[in-house]
């Protein structure tokens, strides 16, 4: 019996097309995806959370080669890649009375609050929390104050601050004690501003690899960051530590694959910058890329057809 997933997207996707994604880059990648989870006994399907209503009322899918737009299917579980917000919420609860789902609400609610994130893990996330004169005050005391929107991803609404008449008071916004990852990690060669990012399935680590930025701090690759492998073994131990004592606060969901990423200080002690529960599997196109992210996209596929 064929395992049919569904993958479901926001704005990334758009009906018109004759493929999926706006982004070319992203066809490629979950062509690759598809041919996976059919190796698998699995058959993916590509819409917009929009479309779905206790199945699909459309899709696209990939067949023999090519992009089919089809409707109305019946499907086994959901890989969950869209937003999370007020107006989302609802249909990721619902769905997951459904329909297994990876990742659950819960886990990605804790991805997602940046001050969750931090409540949960206080002695790995640097100081946060939400942001008013008293503590973005009391934060600058101790050094530069970083501002960012307590759900938002990406980088985005990131402000750095070093004094109090720099801060404008907005809803939603949290304060975080400011961590100087400048001098770069030395151990592996890495100068300047940087995330180590670790993809983690199910409590083992599956792929590292360093974003830095073209310029300033944020190290988002769809702003114009790099990225590059890491292989697990050269990831510091203390990374490791780390990630295990995440995962064992987030074991209790079977199904998960989600992201740590770390930033080092001036002595080299890693802090977490967030976690991501919707860790990107695309390659862009680029064979360098793609030579060690077809692993995970293949270990992705394959817990999606378990799962059904």
């Amino acid at each position: 019996m064929t395992t049919k997933t569904a993958v479901l997207w926001d704005s990334e996707v758009n009906w018109e097309g004759e493929e999926p994604f706006v982004d070319e880059t992203f066809n490629s990648s979950y062509e690759y995806f598809s041919e996976s989870a059919e190796k698998e006994g699995g058959e993916v399907y590509i819409a917009k959370y929009s479309w779905w209503s206790s199945g699909l009322e459309k899709a696209f899918v990939y067949r023999n080669g090519g992009w089919r737009k089809v409707k109305d299917v019946e499907i086994d579980v959901v890989f969950d890649k869209y937003r999370f917000d007020e107006e989302t919420v609802k249909l990721k609860k619902q769905l997951e009375k459904e329909i297994p789902v990876l990742n659950p609400f819960d886990l990605e609610k804790l991805c997602k609050d940046k001050l969750l994130t931090y409540e949960s893990f206080p002695d790995y996330v640097a100081e946060t929390y939400e942001a008013d004169e008293s503590s973005v005050e009391g934060i600058l005391e101790k050094g530069k104050a970083v501002l960012k929107p307590r759900y938002d991803f990406g980088g985005k609404g990131v402000e750095v601050i070093d004094s109090l008449k720099d801060y404008d008071f907005e809803e939603g916004v949290l304060v975080q004690k400011f961590v100087d990852s400048t001098h770069g990690i030395p151990s592996l060669g890495v100068k300047g501003v940087h995330d180590l990012r670790v993809i983690v399935m199910d409590g083992e680590p599956l792929v590292s690899y360093i974003r830095q930025p073209e310029s300033g701090l944020i190290s988002n690759v769809h702003r114009g960051g790099s990225m590059k492998n890491v292989e697990l073994e050269k990831v510091p131990a203390e990374v490791f530590d780390m990630v295990e004592e995440v995962d064992e606060h987030l074991e209790r969901y079977s199904d998960r694959l989600y992201s740590i990423d770390f930033i080092f200080d001036e002595n080299e002690t890693p802090w977490i910058l967030e976690l991501n529960s919707k860790p990107g599997l695309g390659f862009y196109s680029d064979d360098r890329i793609a030579s060690w992210k077809k692993p995970l996209i293949d270990r992705a596929a394959k817990k999606l057809v378990q799962m059904g």
